[in-house]
């Protein structure tokens, strides 16, 4: 593969030096620049050429958006994707910066998912609904039984409703905050993955309940961009169900692997998020909402 890798002409005329990572990932440098090669199948070409197109047009609205400097096929099998290789200073930045800094990437995440919305959304209502019913007949069959169980399928109960009339798009795959890379001098990065599909938009932020220690005010000023300041209760509801749903779904058929405490853990996690469900709103959003 290191032979193959260089052959592209990016390599060639930067005179860049390769050492593999992992099987899919390289590093690319010389003595003034770094990138990371990423390969991936074939079959994800189409999707990847669509964000890099869409990154591109974006662009010129974000300065600070740093997009994939080269995308292209390797033997008619395998795609690849350059980008730079930046180190993450998100946490280096004080309070304020790191709320102004959410806030532009909100705006981008926005731009987006903008860009490929369409009307029905009617596929991803019945997936996920049958999900949700799912992940409640698992535990409804399943031994593991906690005190506070009833709080977040309460929340599921009363909540799910807002599933519908949703309108569907094209979202990065933003796994955790540490794929949002954030350099010294401010410039973003975001690592989406290539195996979601179309889906809520609100479905973008499923994880960041989960990922929320020691980026609070990132992580408010990336929903507070995303609305323009202007953030609805629905999607706060919608959030709350994505989190319970995407952490416990599949977990309770597990419990002889697991245990009670691995289970026990991961609600609490989630209570704790939302200060025992007493509202809508995560508690980390609430103490920076009006930063």
């Amino acid at each position: 593969m290191l032979e193959i890798l260089k052959k592209i002409d990016f390599i060639k005329e930067k005179k860049l030096n390769i050492t593999k990572i992992d099987e899919k990932t390289f590093s690319l440098k010389n003595s003034k620049e770094k990138y990371i090669l990423n390969l991936f199948p074939y079959g994800k070409y189409v999707k990847l050429k669509r964000n890099y197109e869409c990154l591109k047009t974006i662009s010129i609205e974000f300065k600070d958006l740093l997009i994939y400097e080269e995308i292209g096929v390797i033997c008619d099998k395998i795609c690849y994707r350059i980008i730079k290789d930046i180190k993450d200073e998100k946490k280096s930045f004080n309070q304020e910066d790191s709320y102004k800094i959410g806030f532009e990437i909100g705006k981008f995440i926005n731009r987006f998912h903008k860009y490929f919305q369409s009307e029905d959304c009617g596929r991803w209502y019945k997936h996920y609904n049958y999900r949700i019913n799912r992940l409640l007949h698992e535990y409804g069959l399943g031994k593991y039984r906690g005190e506070l169980d009833y709080i977040i399928f309460d929340f599921l109960e009363e909540n799910k409703y807002c599933l519908k009339d949703r309108t569907c798009t094209t979202i990065m795959g933003i796994d955790s905050i540490c794929d949002i890379i954030i350099s010294k001098n401010k410039k973003f990065q975001i690592l989406e993955e290539y195996k979601i599909l179309r889906s809520d938009s609100f479905f973008e932020f499923r994880n960041m309940n989960l990922n929320y220690k020691g980026n609070e005010c990132l992580l408010t000023g990336i929903i507070n961009g995303y609305f323009n300041g202007k953030v609805p209760r629905n999607f706060f509801k919608l959030l709350g169900v994505y989190t319970i749903t995407e952490d416990l779904y599949g977990i309770f058929s597990k419990y002889d692997q697991v245990g009670f405490e691995y289970i026990n853990n991961k609600i609490k996690s989630i209570i704790d998020a939302y200060d025992g469900f007493s509202n809508i709103y995560p508690v980390w959003y609430l103490k920076n909402k009006k930063f």
